[in-house]
């Protein structure tokens, strides 16, 4: 690959070159140069692009959010914000079930976060911005008469810690899917503060 190819075609060689390594041998394994060779670009060539493997880690990462992000657009959009959250909730389990490569390298880069201070903006922003959409859509769902007052910020980085921490096992386990995993967490997150009268209508109607 040269730099004649077009950039988003060797940006997207990048990511699955840096995915490869990064799962294979770990971040502190991988070098630059490796991934370099992967993708098909000199080692020049990938530092016109990226400075480090820092910001390839960090690049994936948010190439990787994406369609989280349209999700979250998409719940947003709902007119019933209790239907979009539990829409929302499916879709992010179901979206990490069938990219188990991109589950695996967001693991190992909070590993590598975790480790390092100076990365840490990387995930906290994101869990941040989870947070406060959740909580929003929360909020909206009482305004709607759809749910019972509560405390939308405390329960917000419940489902935060709940969808983040569930997905790893859910990969791993053979009797836990997408589905039954969704159905449980709405059980104990949305369907116990469901107001009077909206039991139920809010699953698949």
């Amino acid at each position: 690959m040269t730099r004649k190819e077009p950039k988003e075609k060797r940006m997207q060689a990048i990511i699955e070159a840096a995915v490869e390594i990064f799962l294979e041998k770990g971040y502190e394994g991988t070098s630059m140069e490796a991934i370099a060779k992967r993708s098909g670009l000199t080692k020049g060539g990938l530092y016109h692009h990226f400075k480090s493997k820092d910001e390839i880690l960090q690049y994936v990462n948010d190439r990787f959010r994406e369609p989280v992000l349209e999700m979250m657009e998409k719940c947003r959009q709902s007119r019933s914000p209790t239907k979009g959250l539990r829409t929302f909730i499916r879709d992010y389990l179901g979206h990490w079930d069938e990219h188990t490569d991109q589950a695996a390298f967001t693991f190992l880069s909070m590993v590598k976060v975790i480790s390092s201070r100076d990365l840490w903006p990387i995930m906290e922003a994101y869990a941040s911005e989870m947070a406060s959409f959740f909580e929003t859509m929360l909020e909206l769902g009482v305004k709607a008469g759809e749910l019972r007052s509560h405390d939308a910020q405390s329960r917000s980085w419940t489902l935060v810690a709940a969808l983040d921490g569930v997905i790893g096992y859910m990969i791993m386990s053979t009797a836990l899917t997408p589905g039954s995993t969704a159905a449980s967490l709405e059980k104990v997150l949305l369907d116990e503060i469901q107001a009077r009268g909206e039991k139920g209508r809010g699953k698949n109607s």
